[in-house]
C-alpha cells in the first residue's frame, strides 16, 4: 500500500542535529523551511515541524514544481542549507551550504559556514 503524500510527510524523520541547527540560526536571523513539496502540504509540514522540533512559528515555503534553486534566487534568500550537494552547487558558492552532519563537529562546521555567508549573521 502506498502512503499518501501527507502521510509520507508525517512519517518522515528529522535529519540529525536539525533542531540544534535551526535553533542556532533562529538566534541570529530568520529561518524559512524551504521545500520542494507542493503548496497544498504547507499545513502538514508546519504541523510536522511543531511535533518533531517543537517549533510552532517557523515560516514554511513550498516551491512545488518550481526548481528550488530558481525559487531561492527569485525570492532573494541569503543562504540555502540542503542535504542535496548538487542543489547547493546550483544555488552558487557562498550561498549553498551542504548539510549532512554525522557529528556535533560536523554541525559546528556547517553552522560556521552558514554564518560566514551573511554579514548580518556574523558573530564577533
Amino acid at each position: 500500500m502506498a502512503l499518501s503524500r501527507d502521510q509520507a510527510v508525517r512519517d518522515s524523520v528529522v535529519h540529525p542535529y536539525a533542531e540544534l541547527l535551526v535553533g542556532a540560526l533562529r538566534a541570529v536571523g530568520s529561518v524559512t523551511i524551504f521545500t520542494a513539496r507542493p503548496l497544498s502540504q504547507e499545513s502538514v509540514i508546519r504541523d510536522w515541524l511543531a511535533t518533531r522540533l517543537g517549533l510552532q512559528d517557523l515560516a514554511v515555503f513550498c516551491c512545488g514544481d518550481e526548481p528550488k534553486h530558481h525559487a531561492f534566487h527569485r525570492l532573494g534568500f541569503d543562504v540555502l542549507v540542503d542535504d542535496n550537494a548538487q542543489l547547493t552547487k546550483r544555488v552558487g558558492p557562498g550561498t549553498g551550504i551542504f548539510y549532512a552532519p554525522t557529528s556535533v563537529s560536523d554541525l559546528e562546521g556547517a553552522l560556521s559556514r552558514i554564518l560566514s555567508c551573511t554579514p548580518s549573521w556574523k558573530i564577533e
